[in-house]
């Protein structure tokens, strides 16, 4: 963001492609190297889940694709109920979206 050279002591802020986002959220320049490292990674976004038995489509309330540090309202088709009963989950750096169930209501005898 800052441009292609930084002055010792000074520091840039990475940039990644849309929907992915950097790991770092500054980088110093310190005796012509960068820190805290040289390079710096940017974390894909997390895709909804597509597999899950009765989720509905698309499994989540935002969209199909959830950028990194972003939720996720897990969502069942009609007549499931989620488990557990997290009110959302957060995309993480570099992993995928945790896992959510949709089942069917049961009675116990």
């Amino acid at each position: 963001l800052e441009g292609p050279l930084i002055a010792d002591g000074g520091s840039c802020t990475p940039q990644c492609l849309p929907d992915f986002v950097a790991f770092e959220q500054k980088l110093t320049c310190r005796s012509g190297t960068l820190y805290p490292r040289a390079e710096f990674t940017c974390s894909p976004p997390c895709e909804a889940p597509r597999t899950i038995e009765g989720a509905a489509v698309p499994a989540c309330e935002e969209g199909d694709v959830i950028p990194v540090d972003s939720r996720c309202t897990p969502r069942c088709r009609p007549g499931w109920l989620l488990s557990p009963l997290d009110d959302y989950l957060v995309c993480p750096h570099g992993r995928e979206l945790p896992v959510f169930q949709c089942r069917l209501p049961r009675c116990k005898l």
